[in-house]
């Protein structure tokens, strides 16, 4: 699912850059030979996972602390230990 949400993402920025491209002048295309290397070295389904890892240590939430037992603080009765 992480490389799923990184290319929707990709797309977006991409959407974007060309829309600022656009409004700036006319855009310069990369030629076919750039975008197929270009392609193969990102292009990946690995690639987009480990893209994707930093944004999603930002947007997740931490996991609960565990305890001595390997047990999670929240699962831990006080009463009953």
């Amino acid at each position: 699912m992480d490389a799923a949400l990184w290319w929707f993402i990709a797309a977006e920025r991409a959407a974007q850059v060309q829309l600022i491209a656009r409004a700036a002048g006319k855009p310069v295309p990369i030629d076919h030979r750039a975008a197929v290397a270009t392609r193969e070295r990102f292009g990946t389904d690995l690639a987009a996972w480990v893209s994707y890892q930093p944004l999603r240590q930002t947007v997740a939430p931490a996991p609960p602390p565990r305890g001595a037992e390997g047990r999670q603080t929240s699962d831990v009765n006080i009463m009953n230990g």
